[in-house]
This record gives structure tokens, C-alpha cells and sequence, in this order.
């Protein structure tokens, strides 16, 4: 073969310097191959290569189909997910915000009761501090006008154990 090619330039270059016609004749027989090309097209065009076409788009088509199923599912996941995260966000702040005003309540209702507390324990301490100073007094009435009998009383159980 590649003889064949060396010499096949060989003459060509042979005959460049001879002047001799060209190896490649252009007559009525380029036509008609070029017509039977282009029958022969239009003819495989319409039996094979649209159908081979649809063969294959149709392929491509089905196999895209479950990528663009999948790239779909993915999106919408995608957007639960962060739908999810916005509301779960929403949901702590939410809870903090009610933690943190129950605390202030609580924490009013605690000093309200302690307040309250307080003012019992005081009321009952001055109770105490009245009637106290009440028994106090009375006592110090009483005591003068029993001193007397309490001294003779005493007297006689002093002697009465010694004697």
C-alpha cells in the first residue's frame, strides 16, 4: 500500500514535467455519482437515519427522564429541609421567648409570695411581741399582790425541809 502511494506520487510528479493531462477527468459520470450520492441520501435518510435518530433520542430521553426525576426529588427535598429548619428555628425561638417570660413570671410570683410571706411572719411576730408585753404587764400587776403569799410560801417549804 505504500508503494502504491510512492508511486502514484511518482507518476504524478512525472507527469507534472512531462505536460501530460491530468490523471482526473471531469466528465458527464461526475454527475451522475453525484446524483446517485444524493439519491442514495435522501433514500437512507428516510429509511435509516431518521428512524436510527428516533432510536436514540428516544434512548437519551429515557435515560434522562429518571436523572431529571431524581435532580426534581432533590430540589424538593432540599426545600423540606430548609422549610424544616426555618420552622424548627421558629419553633426554639419560640420556646425561649416563653421560657424566658414564664422565668420573669415566676420569678414575680416568688418575691409576690415571699412579700407576702414576710408581712404574715411580721404580723405574727408583733402578735407575739403584743401579747407578750400584754402577759407582761399583767404579770407585773399581779405579781406585787402575790409576792406576799409566794414569799410565805416559799418560807415554809424552805423551813419545812430543813427542820
Amino acid at each position: 500500500m505504500i508503494l502504491g502511494n510512492w508511486a502514484l506520487l511518482a507518476q504524478i510528479l512525472v507527469s507534472a514535467e512531462e505536460k501530460q493531462p491530468s490523471i482526473i477527468y471531469f466528465d458527464w459520470t461526475l454527475f451522475y455519482q453525484a446524483g446517485l450520492f444524493l439519491l442514495l441520501m435522501f433514500f437512507l435518510s428516510k429509511v435509516l437515519f431518521k428512524p436510527m435518530l428516533a432510536v436514540f433520542e428516544a434512548r437519551e430521553q429515557a435515560h434522562l427522564t429518571p436523572e431529571k426525576l431524581a435532580r426534581e426529588a432533590a430540589a424538593r427535598a432540599a426545600q423540606a429541609t430548609e422549610s424544616y429548619n426555618r420552622i424548627r428555628e421558629e419553633a426554639l425561638a419560640t420556646g425561649e421567648r416563653i421560657r424566658t417570660e414564664l422565668g420573669k413570671d415566676a420569678a414575680e410570683r416568688q418575691r409576690s409570695l415571699m412579700a407576702e410571706a414576710k408581712q404574715k411572719a411580721d404580723g405574727i411576730l408583733d402578735e407575739a411581741r403584743r401579747s407578750l408585753a400584754e402577759s407582761h404587764n399583767q404579770l407585773r400587776l399581779e405579781l406585787p399582790g402575790k409576792a406576799e403569799s409566794l414569799a410565805a410560801l416559799l418560807a415554809d417549804r424552805l423551813l419545812g425541809r430543813q427542820g
